[in-house]
């Protein structure tokens, strides 16, 4: 089977990005006022840690696990719980300096998001009860999508590899 192609997930990536920024200097030129733009911004904090995460987890294909659907949720739930953060920050009578609040709600929102209440004992594993369990459950899911998009291209290169290499021949070395 043929390895998928990146390359059109790459370029909406690309064309996403492009619109974003085109839509951030547009406010900003209409005087729609630094409060969006700050906004954008702190949510930005939740794109930056949550790719950053993925190209940690994913080391032989960082960018791969962005292009696919629950990559781009998992980038999604950060940016909103950055974004989230944002406007709640004032609603709790915090007057901050625009620097400030972008930072307080992006990297406070991130840190909430990893922390945990409680560890619970479910059989052999830790759980950790708490905001956590939100993201925990999203990279379980985005390690499965990542584990089933990488399986194909490997089965087909393992199979160029063995190509002619019987089992009857090899056995011994095997086992």
């Amino acid at each position: 089977m043929k390895r998928p192609d990146n390359r059109w997930g790459f370029s909406a990536g690309i064309a996403l990005f492009a619109l974003v920024m085109a839509a951030l200097v547009y406010w900003s030129w209409r005087g729609f006022q630094e409060y969006a733009i700050n906004h954008w911004f702190a949510a930005l904090i939740g794109v930056a840690v949550g790719a950053t995460e993925m190209m940690a987890r994913y080391r032989d294909r960082p960018f791969a696990p962005m292009l696919s659907l629950p990559g781009i949720v998992y980038i999604v739930v950060n940016a909103g719980a950055a974004a989230l953060a944002f406007y709640l920050v004032p609603k709790m009578g915090l007057k901050l300096d625009p620097v400030m609040h972008v930072l307080l709600a992006g990297l406070g929102a991130m840190a909430f998001f990893r922390s945990g209440l409680f560890t619970v004992r479910l059989g052999d594993a830790d759980v950790a009860v708490g905001p956590n369990l939100i993201l925990q459950i999203m990279l379980q899911a985005l390690d499965r999508s990542h584990d089933r998009q990488r399986a194909v291209p490997r089965a087909d290169h393992t199979n160029r590899i063995m190509a002619g290499v019987s089992f009857a021949d090899s056995r011994s070395a095997i086992f």
